[in-house]
């Protein structure tokens, strides 16, 4: 899953890598950590097909959002851990629907498609349905495992990053 990953023109590399090695090279180890992470963590959870979600969709979804977050950290010029739990958190972000749609599967996997019909924001419908947001989910998910305050945080406001404390970039 790494070199597809990595040979992807999702990276952009110019040419092919052939060995696990040369992918950790080119990315950084903590950069392939949270790759691992995520690939596991989208390969757990069973999710039935559906016309309105795609667990595709939210890894490319969240793939661009990683990528977006390390180049935003890039160009506020902060420090390399920082890039790299930017990274992480955009990839983490939307962990949450993974686990509504899996526990919640036949409730939850229409919620997209209601959501541009009503015009209403998709965490509003469902905090209705299920009594929390997949941000809260997700969160609630990454406390339970231990990980760090700043990618739990960042997994919770990433729909309202003006709620979160302290404001600014961070």
């Amino acid at each position: 899953k790494l070199l597809q990953l990595v040979n992807s023109a999702f990276f952009g590399f110019a040419s092919q890598v052939s060995s696990a090695k040369e992918a950790v090279m080119l990315l950084g180890t903590s950069t392939v950590r949270s790759l691992a992470l995520t690939v596991h963590l989208f390969s757990t959870f069973k999710i039935p097909p559906a016309e309105d979600f795609s667990v595709e969709n939210i890894w490319t979804h969240s793939l661009r959002v990683a990528r977006n977050a390390e180049r935003i950290s890039r160009l506020e010029h902060t420090d390399n851990a920082f890039i790299e739990q930017a990274f992480t958190a955009g990839l983490l972000h939307d962990v949450g629907k993974l686990i509504l749609a899996h526990s919640f599967s036949s409730e939850y996997l229409p919620l997209g498609n209601r959501s541009r019909q009503e015009g209403r924001s998709l965490s509003d419908i469902e905090y209705e349905i299920v009594g929390a947001t997949h941000a809260q989910v997700g969160a609630s998910l990454l406390q339970l495992w231990g990980l760090p305050s700043s990618l739990i945080e960042a997994v919770l406001w990433h729909e309202h990053p003006s709620d979160a404390s302290p404001a600014g970039f961070s």
